[in-house]
């Protein structure tokens, strides 16, 4: 399936990126060097990807040592640039229920953008099974209380 972006997200620029929900490369296959040992199934051709109509290119999304979502930099209208991450761009390709629902990663896999591995569910449908990390108050004070508190 193709899909002129700017159908499906407010704002983004008209006839300036494509989606195709499948045949493409998973951005580790891109990113991760071909000697490299990752799991078989992001080499495969089975995954989402934008193409660029104006600069007849392939975009790879990326990530942030804070944020682990795979995520594109798309241009809007006005010319500025907003990030979208990719399941959040595939799952706009089915409509969602309900207005205040969130895209869900079926198999827990956030690296899994593949439409079939998508859903809308309400956010407690989405935080259900999530681990979340325990926080350390005591290291979080003590980094608090050495940035600000010190500089008085």
């Amino acid at each position: 399936m193709e899909i002129d972006i700017s159908k499906i997200i407010k704002n983004i620029a008209p006839d300036h990126y494509i989606l195709h929900t499948t045949g493409g490369k998973h951005f580790w296959a891109d990113r991760c060097s071909e000697n490299f040992e990752i799991d078989p199934v992001y080499r495969e051709l089975d995954w989402p990807y934008i193409k660029n109509i104006k600069m007849k290119n392939i975009l790879v999304p990326g990530l942030t040592n804070i944020d682990v979502y795979p995520r594109m930099h798309l241009t809007e209208i006005d010319l500025n640039k907003r990030f979208i991450y990719m399941h959040s761009l595939v799952a706009n390709c089915i409509p969602s229920p309900d207005p205040s629902f969130v895209c869900n990663h079926k198999n827990g896999n956030v690296f899994d953008y593949r439409l079939n591995n998508l859903e809308w569910v309400s956010n407690s449908e989405n935080s259900r099974g999530v681990k979340r990390p325990k926080l350390n108050y005591d290291e979080l004070y003590n980094k608090y209380k050495t940035k600000y508190v010190a500089k008085r």
